[in-house]
């Protein structure tokens, strides 16, 4: 917890604030992993794969990948997709229980409309909760 009662905003070992750089060594990518979506506000994306991926099906994470967004160099948002076969046999509640006794309950606010394609996909991703 922090000084204000809060939980500290991490993931596994990356926290929210953190550099570029820092990320970047942590995950072992490199800057040329790392894209521009909009340089007048500096916001820039890494999307990573392998750091908790492994060919052993026995010893493979449930993460499938992790988007990290930054703006201005620091880290502002985490987007987990988990792998299916990883998590078949848990249930929305199950997972949301267990990410709320690490990170904190879950936010209140209400999610936005997610958008869909003119064909509806079974890949769409479905958000089960957010945290803040």
């Amino acid at each position: 917890m922090d000084s204000h009662g809060c939980r500290s905003a991490h993931y596994r070992d990356f926290t929210l604030g953190a550099s570029t750089a820092d990320v970047i060594t942590r995950t072992g990518a490199t800057h040329g992993n790392v894209r521009t979506l909009h340089e007048w506000a500096a916001l820039r994306q890494l999307s990573w794969r392998s750091l908790y991926t492994s060919r052993n099906s026995a010893d493979r994470d449930s993460v499938a990948s992790i988007v990290f967004s930054f703006i201005d160099n620091q880290l502002f948002k985490i987007v987990i997709d988990y792998d299916r076969g990883r998590t078949k046999e848990l249930t929305k509640d199950d997972i949301i229980t267990s990410l709320s006794a690490i990170y904190g309950p879950r936010s209140t606010a209400r999610a936005p409309a997610p958008q869909r394609s003119t064909i509806d996909s079974l890949d769409t991703p479905t958000v089960l909760a957010r945290w803040r």
